[in-house]
């Protein structure tokens, strides 16, 4: 996916379909099409520019963006961003805020808005809100004077509510400290106050301050948003104005190196916070920058130090010699003058040479001891003391002693002489507490490294050298004498290191071990003599071993020298070394170890193999870098290869490397042919920069000396923009900015060989004369200051702050500027007042303020200074008259006082009052504001005062109408008089007619306002008129009088009753009321009436007698009189309902009167009758009682009249049913006609007694006494049907119904067969009972339950089954679910479900000629056991005599799998003959009871079990060797696995469970066992022709155990689970044996695992 970074807050953009480009970190979203990967990395570019505040650049970068894509969001944002600076930084909520860098940048403009996202128009606008503050504020800061400190820190831990940090209080106590040495110090707490736009203060004081100095505690700290800001805006101007000083306070305990900190702070001065004094120090720093414009001590100090290094000691001294002249103690200048001197990189080199240290003792010290303290003295002579002791030839004594008696110095070394104190300080302590840097001094020339001397204290500090890199570069050389006397006990030397020189490590009597790896190094001479415990040494190649190198080497016990033949070895090479060492040389040296064997002939010499590959390979690998020094190495490696055979070349895996710095080396050389870059040096650096763009990435990586390139295009670069400013002129400013922007980007290094720097300098001069010389000339063209001098001020104000800090100190008379500028203010102030009017007072206060400002001088210059004395004196009148505002009564005092100041003043001054004409129009309006004020409140009389003060106010002006304080109450009087007016027009009597009067008074006095409505005097005639007309209008609405009206009389009623007494007597229809009134009583009574009942009579008496008592217009308008009418006849037909009472035979004279006299009502009389439900009712069950007492005597011929009758009764509804009083006979006659037609189709019933089998015939007139009478039955052997079904639901129960003791069948089962017996349950009804005499089992056999439609019951005793193959004990699942078969053991009893079937053996194979041998065929699964119990709802009942087990059945075994066998010939020899086939996997248990649900009641022994899994099958053997001619007979094949057991049952498995008591065990099937593995091959049946004969085969693995089952399924309680136990794993089977050779009898199989046991 597209990436890029984000324009606000550098987080990730990603590019998403339908979206856009959103950023993960803030949000923000562009929505833009997909750009290619060149603008993505054009914009990341523009936003790293931005970021470090290379506006400018990113600009650049944005506008070719723009070229390729004008309406790139993303590109207009960003140049929007970086034209006019603009940063983001998280504010303290965490919100991305939009921030100015330069608070004099110009307003931001709209034009490229139109290209930002939504997002990024809302932080469009909140820019454009902070550049409003911004601008505001920048004229404030314009007025304070420039800062000489900015504090730069994090004030708090977290938000603004946080605890303040270690550096807020620093901050205080530095900012106390410097304002009291009288410096300007910015510190946000005491400087911003109030301010507005503060983020532009702060900006401002940035621009302004000399010296910024940053505090932190940790890095988090500084490089906290704001804080960072803040120096990377000062770092940024730092670079514009050199002048500017950083500054870093730090603890160095945090910060242990620089590198931690910010590039731009990392090379600035670091004061460490850790030093007790450091805030006086830093402040002693700051003040010499500030009061002499010079750079901070330490900063020289740095820049001096950088000048040592580069060897140019005579600038360093220049800079020493500045510090001295600022600080004449600086013992740190003082050690650097004298390095420079003596041409020391630093005071380790002093101290290296003795002839220096002479010097340096008797000559410079003295001074150094004047200037120093005791801490100084002690550093140089702990120094001299430990020289003295370890170098005893290296020093004059007497003189060094002679010189101690020096008293001062005597002093110092009493503190420092002993050398316990030497040591306690550290080894490398020493090194820091004397200021030398290292031990080892090093020597880097053309990039390489050479190992030049070491510091006295070497020894203490160094046991081990391991010489390969400094500083990255490689160490080639180390020079005489360097480690002579160390204390080294191991010395490695790496590739690099191609020279030792003379007598480097002599005498280093410490050293045992040495190894030199470079492949062709010079020894020099005595380089290793005397290293008397030197054991072993190890040389990979020497091309020069000099003058007894290793001379006196007594220990030395092995050296493996690598040489060749024109290898140099002088004399003496191992002069004085053992007889007894061992010298390895490589063989082909022959000639060399011919001559070292000849000049030490007692010594032992070896020789070793150089392998030319690696040897050749191993040179090719250190051209991994080529330098210009790398010829003779690629030549080297170029003859090594040469003289390979092609075989051996083709073995080089790194010939790419020789081939790539064949390539580079060129490349090298031409960058090293470069040289001193100058103006001449272009071609050279393009050459070089050619060669190496043509070389292939691989090679570029070899070239070590590229950074030479760049760094030489950078000077020369820098060195083309200087020269090209030419002659400097007024527009040189950006080509010299320019050259110097490059020039500061340069590292030290690249400055210095910036040959032309000084015409850079130069150039700065000039253009800094130049410019400050156009300045001056623009101020002294202000001359005189007057009015029109603005533009000339601007002009020169413009330029002055154009011009840098340097150059604005040219400005000679900057001081015209400022008096131009504060004159021209306070004149330009004072004519902005003009006309003086009640605004005027910030004007008058601004010119005052500004006028109290100027010096005496300059206030003589202000020619308009009279117009701001006026102003003062008209300004209190003007105000005055303000005050009047709108006129009223109580304002004449106020007139009159207005009238008498504005008198005594000038007519110049009057000619100012800019609101004069206000007082004479308050002076015309007064006499018209009393007149209103007198019309008070208005009545019906008011219309002549209204009209005479309308009159008067005609007659002003418009400008004393304005004055015109109570105009409104004139206007408001008007309006309130009108409907006054309109009120008193309303009639007294009040009809319907009223209301278009009253509506219009009302209408009239809504429109007025709130303050007119106050003015109406008579507005309660008005509402009370409104009251009136409601009740008139509720009479009149009343209308037709009905049962409904109750409401709207009684409404008009109330309203009547709540008005006043003379307002009733304005209502003119109130004689409508009360008719109404006496009407609605009589039509309530009517309409109460309702559903006319038995009882109804007293209520038709009292509504006739209301009726009775009306008059005639009255009884006209009683809307309901003829429900009364009708009511009085219904009366009598209701009477006669209500007569018939209960029904029965003897109701029928009443039913048919009531139904006559019914008959006889007309419709609507019909309607209230209100008993007639019961008519009806009474009509249908009589019709019912004759239809059932028709049926009369039951026949067989009955069927259709009880039938009839039925149909009757069904149709009745449950109520009128239990009104039927002879419904007992229908029912009667029903089961009557039912049981003759059972006994007719029954025929004959035979019947047995007991065991004797003797049976007697039921005939249909003896049937029901005999079958009712239960001692006449024993039992039941068998029904003959004669196609009689009693299967149907309705005709068992019908056949129950009629026989209820008929509902036992017992079956004595003790002389039945005890195999291959199935009892069918066919009973009509009630239970069965198979009831054994004695104990009795039965097996292949079963108890089945057809299907029928009743519950069914099963009595077991002394009964013992097992299931036939395939079936359960007992199967019920025949008998629908909604019935339940109940199982009661009264005995004790076994069921036991039918095992499973073994599977059938696998086939054997059978070998043919063309089909040799092969596996044998798997064994079947065996078959699975049936369950005890099958059924849908079951219920055991088991008595407290019972023992009952019901077990699942076994499952099969698994069949055994197929032998294999082989042809009689064999496959030829060496091959493997076939496998036994696999066994069978066991069949599974059967379940104890597999039942839909299950209930059981124990009151005895019950136990239920699942089936036990089968037997896994036993694998097939193996194929046997059979080829008895082959010499290379066949392995014997392996015997086939054994099946897997087969998994136990489940005890119940069942979907819901009810268990009573708790003497029920369940237990789980347990798993079958594994089968055994099948016998592996023979192998030589036969003697073999093989001496050894074949192998045996493998036997074959054990089968795994079956897993064993849970006791039950579900959930449950009261019972005893118990799992089954997983079944054991098989054998192994046997190996086959060898009869002729047991040693090749093959291996036994390995036994199954075992089952998993089942869950609880």
């Amino acid at each position: 996916m597209a990436q890029m970074v984000c324009s606000i807050c550098n987080g990730i953009k990603e590019y998403k379909q339908g979206i856009g480009w959103k950023c993960n970190s803030c949000g923000n979203i562009t929505v833009e099409d997909e750009i290619s990967e060149s603008i993505i990395d054009k914009l990341d570019k523009a936003n790293s520019f931005r970021e470090r505040y290379f506006f400018k650049e990113a600009l650049e970068v944005c506008n070719r963006v723009l070229q390729e894509n004008p309406n790139s969001q993303e590109a207009n944002w960003c140049g929007l961003l970086a034209e006019y600076q603009i940063v983001y930084l998280k504010n303290d909520k965490g919100i991305w805020t939009a921030t100015f860098i330069d608070p004099d940048a110009n307003s931001v403009p709209m034009n490229r808005s139109k290209y930002a996202s939504k997002l990024n128009r809302v932080q469009y606008d909140e820019m454009l809100k902070i550049e409003d503050d911004r601008q505001k504020a920048i004229s404030e800061i314009a007025k304070i004077p420039p800062y000489d400190v900015f504090i730069s820190y994090k004030r708090h831990t977290g938000g603004s509510t946080s605890p303040l940090t270690a550096e807020a209080e620093w901050a205080d106590e530095l900012y106390k400290l410097l304002t009291k040495k009288k410096l300007r110090v910015f510190l946000d707490k005491y400087s911003l106050g109030g301010r507005m736009g503060w983020e532009a203060h702060i900006f401002g004081a940035i621009r302004s301050a000399k010296y910024m100095i940053v505090l932190g505690t940790s890095n988090n700290n500084v490089e906290s948003p704001w804080v960072k800001n803040e120096w990377m805006r000062f770092a940024y101007l730092q670079k514009i104005d050199r002048t500017k000083i950083l500054s870093a306070a730090v603890p160095y305990s945090r910060f242990p190196d620089r590198m931690r900190l910010d590039e731009n702070l990392r090379n600035t001065q670091i004061t460490d916070t850790d030093q007790p004094d450091w805030k006086d120090k830093l402040a002693k720093d700051i003040l010499a920058v500030v009061d002499n414009s010079a750079r901070p001590i330490s900063l020289l100090l740095s820049e001096a130090e950088e000048q040592i290094r580069h060897g140019k000691f005579k600038k360093a001294k220049a800079l020493y010699d500045e510090i001295i002249n600022r600080d004449p103690k600086n013992v740190a200048a003082l050690w650097g003058i004298i390095c420079c001197k003596y041409k020391a990189f630093d005071n380790y080199d002093i101290i290296k040479s003795r002839k220096m240290l002479d010097k340096f003792a008797h000559n410079e010290y003295s001074y150094i001891i004047d200037a120093g303290d005791d801490e100084s003295d002690k550093k140089f002579y702990k120094i001299k003391d430990d020289q003295v002791k370890h170098n005893k030839n290296g020093y004059d004594r007497p003189n060094y002693l002679a010189y101690r008696k020096n008293s001062k110095v005597q002093r110092i070394f009493k503190i420092c002489a002993s050398v316990v104190a030497v040591l306690a300080i550290g080894a490398f302590g020493i090194y820091s507490y004397f200021g030398i840097s290292k031990p080892i001094k090093y020597d880097v020339e053309n990039d390489k490294v050479t190992i030049s001397g070491r510091s006295l204290f070497f020894n203490l500090v160094v046991k081990e050298l391991d010489a390969d890199t400094y500083n990255d570069l490689p160490i080639v050389r180390i020079d005489d004498g360097v480690f002579k006397n160390s204390g080294l006990t191991s010395v490695v030397l790496s590739e690099s290191v191609a020279q030792i020189g003379d007598s480097a490590f002599e005498n280093s009597k410490k050293l045992t071990e040495l190894s030199i790896l470079n492949s062709s190094v010079k020894i020099g001479d005595n380089a290793f003599a005397n290293c008397t415990s030197l054991e072993t040494v190890e040389i990979a190649n020497c091309n020069y071993l000099g003058v007894n190198a290793f001379g006196s080497c007594r220990s030395m016990t092995e050296l493996k020298l690598g040489i060749t033949d024109s290898t140099v070895i002088k004399e003496n090479a191992f002069s004085g070394i053992s007889d007894s060492v061992i010298i390895s040389v490589p063989s082909v040296a022959e000639k060399a170890t011919g001559a070292l064997k000849a000049e030490y002939p007692d010594i032992r010499f070896t020789t070793y193999t150089v392998d030319r590959v690696e040897e050749c390979i191993y040179f090719i690998s250190k051209l991994s870098s080529v330098s210009d020094g790398s010829d003779e190495d690629i030549r080297k490696a170029e003859t090594l290869y040469n003289a390979l055979s092609q075989s051996e070349k083709a073995q080089i895996n790194n010939y790419g490397v020789l081939q790539n710095a064949r390539a580079s080396y060129d490349t090298v050389a031409a960058i090293k042919a470069i040289g001193t870059v100058t103006l001449d040096s272009g071609n050279k650096i393009s050459a070089a920069e050619s060669l190496y763009g043509a070389l292939t990435p691989e090679q570029k990586k070899t070239v070590s000396n590229y950074e030479k390139l760049t760094s030489a295009r950078a000077v020369y670069d820098t060195m083309v923009l200087i020269a090209d400013i030419g002659e400097v002129g007024l527009y040189s400013e950006p080509k010299i900015i320019k050259a110097e922007k490059a020039y500061l980007e340069l590292s030290y290094v690249q400055r210095d060989a910036v040959t032309n720097y000084p015409a850079l300098t130069a150039a700065r001069i000039s253009i800094n004369k130049i410019l400050s010389d156009a300045v001056i000339e623009k101020i002294a063209a202000i001359g005189t200051v007057t009015l029109d001098s603005g533009s000339k001020i601007v002009a020169a104000e413009s330029g002055y702050n154009s011009l840098t800090a340097e150059q604005k100190s040219s400005v000679s008379n900057y001081d015209v500027l400022t008096d131009a500028r504060a004159i021209f203010d306070v004149m330009a102030a004072i004519q902005a007042i003009d006309k003086i009017t009640v605004n005027s007072q910030d004007a008058i206060d601004t010119a005052k303020n500004l006028y109290s400002a100027l010096t005496s001088a300059q206030r003589l210059k202000v020619t308009n200074y009279a117009d701001l004395a006026d102003a003062e004196a008209v300004f209190p009148v003007v105000s005055l008259i303000a005050s009047l505002g709108a006129v009223t009564a109580e304002d004449l005092e106020k007139i009159e006082n207005a009238e008498s100041d504005y008198a005594a003043l000038s007519s110049v001054q009057k000619a100012k009052v800019g609101n004069y004409p206000d007082l004479t129009a308050a002076r015309a309006a007064y006499p018209v504001v009393l007149l209103i004020d007198d019309i008070g409140t208005v009545t019906v009389n008011s219309g002549e005062k209204i009209t005479l003060a309308r009159n008067a106010y005609g007659e002003l002006s418009a400008s004393q109408k304005r004055a015109l304080g109570n105009y409104g109450l004139l206007v408001d009087s008007e309006a309130a008089y009108e409907v006054v007016i309109k009120i008193s027009e309303i009639d007294s009597a009040i009809s319907l007619g009223s209301i278009q009067s009253i509506m219009d008074a009302e209408t009239a006095y809504s429109a007025l306002s709130a303050a007119q409505t106050k003015l109406v005097s008579n507005y309660s005639d008005l509402t009370a008129a409104r009251s009136v007309y409601n009740v008139v209008r509720a009479i009149d609405g009343i209308g037709e009088i009905t049962v409904n009206s109750g409401n709207a009389v009684t409404a008009a009623q109330n309203l009547y009753k709540n008005l006043a007494d003379n307002l009733k007597l304005r209502v003119t229809n109130y004689s409508d009321l009360t008719d109404a009134a006496s009407i609605y009583a009589v039509v309530a009574l009517i309409g109460g009436l309702g559903k006319i009942m038995p009882n109804s009579l007293s209520a038709i008496e009292r509504a006739e007698t209301g009726y009775a008592s009306l008059n005639a217009s009255q009884k006209a308008k009683v809307s309901n009189y003829s429900d009364l009418t009708d009511a009085r006849a219904v009366y009598s037909t209701v009477v006669l309902i209500n007569e018939i009472g209960t029904v029965s035979e003897s109701k029928g004279n009443a039913i048919t009167a009531a139904e006559k006299a019914y008959n006889a009502l007309t419709a609507s009389q019909k309607n209230v009758v209100g008993n007639y439900d019961k008519l009806a009712d009474a009509t249908k069950i009589y019709a019912v009682i004759l239809k059932i007492k028709n049926i009369g005597t039951v026949t067989l011929n009955s069927n259709a009249s009880i039938s009839e009758a039925e149909s009757a009764y069904g149709g009745l509804s449950s109520v009128q049913k239990e009104s039927v009083s002879n419904y007992s006979t229908l029912t009667t006659a029903r089961a009557v006609y039912n049981l003759e037609n059972v006994i007719q189709n029954l025929g004959s019933l035979k019947l047995g007694s007991g065991t004797n089998y003797s049976f007697k015939t039921l005939t249909v007139n003896n049937m029901v006494a005999e079958l009712n009478n239960s001692s006449n039955i024993n039992a039941v052997d068998s029904v003959t049907r004669d196609g009689f079904n009693l299967y149907s639901e309705s005709e068992s129960r019908a056949f129950a119904a009629a026989f209820p003791n008929f509902y036992i069948i017992r079956y004595d089962v003790s002389n039945d067969p005890t195999n291959n017996k199935t009892y069918s349950v066919t009973s009509l009804c009630g239970s069965i009972g198979l009831i054994g005499n004695v104990t009795k089992t039965f097996t292949n056999s079963q108890i089945k339950f057809e299907n029928r439609y009743s519950d069914v019951s099963l009595e077991l005793c002394n009964f013992n089954i097992t299931s036939a193959s395939g079936k359960p004990a007992i199967d019920a699942s025949e008998v629908s679910a909604q019935y339940t078969v109940t199982l009661s053991f009264v005995g004790s009893c076994t069921l036991k479900g039918a095992s499973g079937g073994e599977g059938a053996r696998g086939s054997n194979f059978v070998p043919t000629s063309s089909n040799r041998t092969g596996t044998g065929g798997s064994g079947a699964q065996g078959g699975s056991g049936t369950s005890g119990i099958v059924g849908n709802s079951i219920k055991l009942n088991v008595a407290s005599s019972a023992l009952v087990n019901i077990f699942g059945g076994s499952g099969g075994k698994g069949g055994a799998g197929g032998n294999s066998d082989c042809y009689e010939k064999g496959l030829s020899g060496n091959g493997k003959l076939g496998t036994g086939g696999k066994g069978g996997t066991g069949g599974a248990g059967g379940d104890g009871l597999n039942v839909l649900s299950v209930s059981i009641i124990n009151f005895g022994s019950l136990i239920i079990t699942g089936g036990t899994g089968g037997e896994g099958g036993t694998g097939g053997a193996g194929a046997n060797d059979r080829d008895v001619g082959s010499a290379e007979p066949d392995e014997g094949g392996n015997g086939g696995a054994g099946g897997i057991g087969g998994k136990g049952g489940y005890g119940i498995r069942a979907n819901s469970v009810d268990f009573k008591n708790n003497k029920i065990s369940i237990v789980g099937g347990a798993g079958g066992n594994g089968g055994t593995g099948g016998k592996g091959g023979e192998g030589d049946t036969e003697k073999p022709l093989y001496p050894n004969g074949s192998y045996g085969g493998t036997g074959g693995t054990g089968g795994k155990g079956g897993d064993g089952a849970s006791s039950i399924n579900v959930a449950c309680n009261n019972a005893n689970l118990i799992a089954g136990n997983g079944g054991a794993g098989g054998a192994g089977g046997k190996g086959g044996v060898n009869r002729h050779n047991a040693n090749r009898n093959g291996k036994n199989g390995v036994n199954g695992t075992t089952g998993d046991n089942g869950a609880r």
